[in-house]
């Protein structure tokens, strides 16, 4: 019988998702608290996505099939971010400093988004069994708990408490990961394991469109998570209602995530990935026809079907895609796409606000998800393994 780890797992991811949650959240909120304009902000976030989308192969390089590296990995990202939080909290710093201290913090999380999703499929490898749609909703569920309490708390403590509870979450966070340890099966290697280290995209060429199409529907993902709170705003809303809508969000997206497993067999992979890819888009066009508060919470429910079938899917139809000595490698690219998507629409957006205003942001990047949509449709028509010979 295999040893059950959907559990562990479940609060691990869940506790990734509280400890990303302030800047994923809140991050144009803080920078702007410092002084910085929204131009100066896309550039920072820019910045500091584009350095995790290099880093994310190179760490998944190292950490391909290693369960125990991956968790030193994501040990050493954690402690590495909090230092930097305590640093935020106990000095004051220029803000020009203060602002690349929060970069760095940016740059470690995201680059920790693999290692956590990788580790999972890991441990499914080597004889243990993990629902992780699950786990995936225990993620959202925690997000949406903590996302509701905390809009309210930053509104009545202010900036402070973002690094604050940064560093709190941060240290639930490695306390749980530090004390999993599961029992797995040994390693398994094979002859082709060697040559499998280069040559990905020859060997998975439906990969290439497909990565294009996740920087475009990530780039709208990113238009609205990074701008949020211009987006309520011009709804006449605060930090917040901010904070209800993106709990309302994750609590949508939940039903999916427990669904999963149901879902996974009756459609498979590519197909579940193939309409989440659809529904980003969907998500922004209502946005863009919301008038209040509540057509855009209303809105938020499509969550459901776009990142709430996407968090999941993806990682399976990488599975499904790739040999497992490239698993690491599979889901840092298909992280970098998105990461890559962040970045270009933190570079524009913050543009697009200055010059232009929040509709005009809202319908490019509504335009460019669809473009991304019909891409992954066209690519992934075929569920066929396409791995070169």
């Amino acid at each position: 019988m295999k040893r059950n780890y959907t559990l562990p797992l479940a609060n691990i991811n869940g506790l990734y998702s509280v400890f990303f949650m302030p800047v994923f959240a809140y991050t144009t909120v803080y920078l702007l608290h410092l002084g910085l304009t929204n131009s100066k902000i896309g550039l920072l976030l820019a910045l500091a996505n584009l350095i995790a989308v290099i880093a994310q192969p190179l760490v998944a390089s190292i950490a391909d099939r290693r369960v125990h590296t991956h968790k030193t990995l994501i040990l050493i990202h954690i402690f590495t971010i909090c230092l930097h939080c305590l640093i935020l909290l106990l000095f004051p710093l220029p803000v020009w400093l203060h602002a690349i201290a929060f970069g760095i913090c940016i740059i470690l999380l995201y680059t920790m988004q693999p290692l956590v999703n990788a580790m999972a499929v890991d441990i499914m490898s080597r004889g243990a069994y993990v629902n992780f749609g699950i786990a995936r909703a225990t993620s959202s569920l925690y997000y949406s708990i903590a996302t509701l309490a905390f809009g309210s708390i930053l509104v009545r403590f202010g900036m402070p408490t973002i690094p604050a509870a940064m560093l709190l979450f941060g240290m639930l966070f490695f306390l749980a990961l530090f004390f999993f340890r599961p029992k797995l099966d040994p390693l398994q290697s094979s002859s082709d394991e060697k040559q499998g280290q280069s040559h990905f995209f020859h060997r998975y060429p439906i990969f290439i469109p497909v990565l294009i199409g996740i920087v475009a529907i990530y780039f709208n993902y990113g238009i609205f998570n990074n701008y949020a709170i211009h987006i309520v705003r011009n709804l006449g809303g605060n930090s917040s209602q901010l904070g209800t809508a993106l709990a309302i969000a994750a609590v949508s997206e939940v039903p999916a995530m427990m669904a999963f497993s149901y879902l996974f067999r009756r459609y498979g992979a590519t197909r579940l990935f193939q309409i989440s890819a659809v529904f980003y888009g969907v998500k922004t066009f209502l946005i863009l026809m919301s008038s209040s508060m509540p057509m855009l919470y209303l809105a938020q429910t499509t969550q459901a079907l776009s990142f709430g079938l996407y968090s999941t899917s993806s990682v399976y139809f990488v599975e499904e895609m790739v040999h497992s000595y490239d698993r690491s490698k599979g889901q840092a690219f298909i992280t970098s796409a998105a990461t890559l998507g962040n970045v270009i629409s933190a570079l524009l957006g913050g543009v697009f606000l200055d010059h232009f205003g929040v509709r005009f942001m809202l319908k490019t990047a509504f335009i460019v998800s669809a473009m991304g949509a019909v891409l992954i449709l066209a690519a992934t028509k075929t569920k066929k393994k396409q791995i070169g010979l």
